[in-house]
């Protein structure tokens, strides 16, 4: 859970190493992942409807970040904790502890659903809703760190 939770700051520490995105890309960025998401989301509702929504419900907070130039705040904080809360591997630990099973029992229960019955979760979560979270968590991350400003004025 830990390298999940760095992989955002490190690759917004990376992009403000190379170039500072503008508040357009920025928007362009969230946009293209969402409607990536969405696509991959409405495909897989007439495969697996159940896994369909319930990726879409803890997707559901992206959709609501804007990046927003400026000084960090408070709202920009709490987007940032709510993302950590509905990571993939967050909610791996807390449905493990839901559950009474620890995550190594979890992870042994995927591979043999992947193996045997050909169940394709790990690679919904892990190719959809990860990647998803992750630019979410950049913008969110450059609205907290204040990136973009320059970018606001071109707008």
């Amino acid at each position: 859970m830990g390298l999940s939770s760095v992989v955002p700051n490190v690759t917004l520490l990376i992009l403000a190493r190379w170039r500072r995105p503008t508040l357009q890309e920025w928007t362009l960025l969230q946009c293209f992942s969402l409607l990536l998401l969405g696509m991959f989301l409405s495909t897989l509702a007439t495969l697996n409807f159940s896994l369909a929504f319930l990726v879409g419900l803890c997707a559901a907070p992206l959709s609501f970040i804007r990046p927003k130039p400026g000084r960090p705040s408070v709202a920009a904080a709490l987007w940032m904790l709510l993302l950590s809360v509905i990571s993939p591997m967050a909610v791996l630990l807390i449905s493990t502890r839901v559950m009474g099973r620890g995550v190594v029992g979890v992870l042994l229960e995927a591979s043999f659903g992947w193996h045997v019955w050909g169940m394709w979760t790990q690679v919904v979560v892990w190719l959809v809703w990860w990647p998803a979270w992750v630019v979410g968590s950049v913008v969110a991350a450059s609205s907290f760190f204040g990136w973009g400003e320059e970018g606001a004025q071109q707008i």
